[in-house]
């Protein structure tokens, strides 16, 4: 699981919690060109999910978006006025 934090930066610039996202399944490219996949006890690909906490934090869109940044690699990025970045 990767936990991301969701974050909207205020005029001051100062960061402001949103909420988070936990991903599951998410298939992560290293930078050394590997990736990782997460497995269930049976060795079996988890499918891929994202949770929303607390509901609503941001757009369904925006959550794949998000996604597909994590499976290229990113660690951190700003969407549609949002700052956010992997915690775990």
């Amino acid at each position: 699981m990767i936990k991301v934090r969701v974050c909207r930066k205020t005029p001051t610039g100062s960061l402001v919690e949103q909420g988070f996202l936990e991903c599951h399944g998410i298939k992560v490219r290293r930078p050394d060109g590997t990736v990782r996949v997460e497995v269930d006890p049976k060795r079996r690909p988890i499918p891929e999910e994202v949770s929303l906490h607390p509901p609503g934090v941001v757009t369904p869109q925006t959550a794949v978006q998000i996604g597909f940044a994590l499976s290229a690699g990113n660690l951190r990025g700003q969407i549609e006025g949002l700052e956010w970045f992997v915690v775990s």
